[in-house]
Parts: C-alpha cells; sequence; structure tokens
C-alpha cells in the first residue's frame, strides 16, 4: 500500500493539473451575442432610354462578380484596403470609412470596416490594480472601431454584425460607387432585406414570448398612468401628448402566449389594422435565443451567439469569427432567399 502512495500522488496532481487547465479554458473562451443584420448589395449601371433620360438598371450576378473580383484584385491598396467616401446627399460634411477585405474565394467575401474614433474617449485600465494609461498613436495612424461583413458571391447577400460603434453598411456599396461610376458608370446600392409576410411567419414561431408596443394616451390621464402629480406636470412645457409602454410578459420563457397558429395571427392582424408596431420576442427550435421582430416595417435581423477564444492570436481570432458568419449565413440562407 506504502508503494501505491508516490503513484497515488501522481495520479492525483496529474488530474489537478488537467482540471487547472479545463478551468483556465473556460475562462479563456467567452461568448458574446451579437446582432447579424442581413442586406442585399446591388450594383446599377446609369444608362439612357429611348427618349435620353437617365435610368438604372440592375446588374446580374455574373456581373456583379466580375466588377467584385476586379475590386478586390485591381483597386486595394498593398494592405488590401481602401479609404471610401461616404455618398450621402443629405449630409454637407464628408464622411470617410476603410473597408479592408481578409477572404476572397469561390463562395464569398470576408472583410472589416472601420470609422475613427476620438482616442481621448479611451484608455486602458489595469484589472486588479485599477492602473490606467492613456492610449497613444502616430500623426500618421487611425484610431478605429470596426465590424465585420461578408459578401455572398452566390446571391450578393450581405451578412454585417452590427456594432454602435461601427460604420455605415452603406460604406460598402459606396466603394463600388467610388471606385466604377466614373470608368463604367456603375453605381453601388446596399438595400436592408425587408420581410413582407411578417405576421405568418411571426404567428408560426415555436414560442412568441414578450410583445412590447408604445400607446399614446389620452389627455387629462397623466396623473393616473405617470405617477407626476398635477404640480409636477404644469412644469412641463410643449407637451405634445404623453406615451406609455405595454409590456405584456409570459408566465416562463419556455412558455408560448398563444397556444394556436389561428390566434397568433388574429392578434398580430388586428394591431396591424390599427397601423401599431409591436416589438415580439420569439424563437424557433432552432434558435438558440429569443429573436426580435418587428410587426411593421421589420428588418430581417438576427441574434447569434458568437465565441471568443481569448487566448487565441488577434488573426486566428479574425478567421474565428469569419468561419462562424459563414456557418451563420448558411443557417439562415433559405429565409434570406425569400427576402431577396
Amino acid at each position: 500500500m506504502e508503494a501505491l502512495g508516490p503513484l497515488f500522488l501522481r495520479l492525483s496532481f496529474d488530474l489537478i493539473k488537467r482540471a487547472n487547465i479545463l478551468i483556465l479554458e473556460v475562462i479563456i473562451m467567452t461568448t458574446k451575442t451579437k446582432n447579424l443584420h442581413f442586406f442585399r448589395l446591388e450594383l446599377l449601371r446609369l444608362t439612357e432610354d429611348r427618349n435620353g433620360d437617365s435610368v438604372m438598371s440592375p446588374l446580374s450576378i455574373k456581373e456583379k462578380n466580375i466588377y467584385l473580383d476586379d475590386l478586390v484584385k485591381k483597386h486595394l491598396n498593398s494592405n488590401n484596403a481602401l479609404k471610401v467616401k461616404r455618398y450621402d446627399s443629405n449630409s454637407t460634411k464628408e464622411k470617410f470609412a476603410s473597408v479592408e477585405i481578409i477572404t476572397s474565394n469561390e463562395y464569398y467575401v470576408f472583410g472589416k470596416m472601420g470609422k475613427e474614433q476620438d482616442i481621448n474617449q479611451f484608455q486602458i485600465r489595469k484589472n486588479d490594480s485599477l492602473e490606467s494609461r492613456l492610449i497613444s498613436k502616430e500623426s500618421d495612424e487611425l484610431f478605429e472601431a470596426f465590424s465585420y461583413f461578408l459578401i455572398d458571391k452566390k446571391t450578393f447577400a450581405v451578412t454585417y454584425i452590427k456594432e454602435k460603434v461601427a460604420p455605415n453598411i452603406s460604406y460598402l456599396s459606396d466603394m463600388f460607387t467610388q471606385e466604377f461610376k466614373d470608368s463604367n458608370k456603375i453605381w453601388g446600392k446596399t438595400i436592408v432585406l425587408m420581410d413582407e409576410d411578417a405576421i405568418d411567419k411571426l404567428s408560426r414561431k415555436k414560442v412568441i414570448g414578450t410583445i412590447e408596443y408604445e400607446l399614446t394616451l389620452p389627455a387629462g390621464t397623466h396623473k393616473e398612468i405617470t405617477g407626476l402629480s398635477e404640480d409636477e406636470y404644469i412644469l412641463l412645457q410643449n407637451q405634445k401628448h404623453i406615451k406609455t409602454c405595454v409590456k405584456l410578459v409570459t408566465d416562463s420563457r419556455k412558455n408560448s402566449v398563444f397556444d394556436s397558429y389561428e390566434k397568433a395571427k388574429e392578434f398580430f392582424s388586428k394591431f396591424k389594422s390599427k397601423n401599431i408596431n409591436l416589438k415580439v420576442k420569439a424563437k424557433d427550435d432552432e434558435d438558440d435565443i429569443m429573436q426580435e421582430f418587428k410587426l411593421l416595417n421589420d428588418n430581417f435581423t438576427k441574434k447569434a451567439k458568437f465565441n471568443y477564444d481569448t487566448s487565441k492570436t488577434a488573426n486566428d481570432l479574425q478567421e474565428e469569427i469569419e468561419s462562424q458568419m459563414w456557418i451563420q449565413f448558411k443557417k439562415n440562407e433559405s429565409d434570406i432567399l425569400s427576402y431577396i
């Protein structure tokens, strides 16, 4: 038995060591929920009709791929990037973003877009000591916020990780306008995918959860609804009306607020006839988390979980995000095609 002592201690040490490695891996691997927005990238050629009037003619998928390949191969600088000007007729100020192509293969183009940020609003702080230090950059450098996009070559559907500080997706189509409008009269346009049959698709969801909408209140109801006294309310100036948010919450995340497709469709139809825009959280069996839908003007978006392994290098992590974005696109491809 004594001879087994060192062996037992060695085995115990190995188990503890493996357990520590496992704990370390759990700590390093984090999951973040990201909002994926889906668009259609349209390329149009400016021509003239028989009367000499200007018309915009959409290009075929084959023609789009010719310009996409030409842009990737001939228009990027040595770092596979471009500085793109925003073509915004509503703004008098010039706006720019950087577009960088990371991968271009037979299936898709993957890249990232960046927008300059004020570096003076950010700093580095150590987690344990709370010691802080300012971020510095060279005079020829930009401090950017960026996000990733993926263009499917078969459909020209665009998947974009929507971040608050990231550039507007329109810079992607502006890139084609900038590079081809003078030489080939080609203009780019980014079109939001809209759900034309939101009621039917929403009513068929496996679980329909929280329903939220705004309600305009009639005059004289401020005290009962807002909790404001008469004296407090009269202090407010230029009040047009009062709006309140109504939120209908289920008793459990696993339970749906409707027990049948017919009841859900009847409920949503009545609200749409009143032109009231509902925000509804719902999911299907294949969805990991609840998705948010809007009854009116519903942009096609999805929430998706991304794994971030902080032990990897920045390039390895970027490759992992690329792989996960392609998987998410293929997972939602049938819905995307129905919207396109």
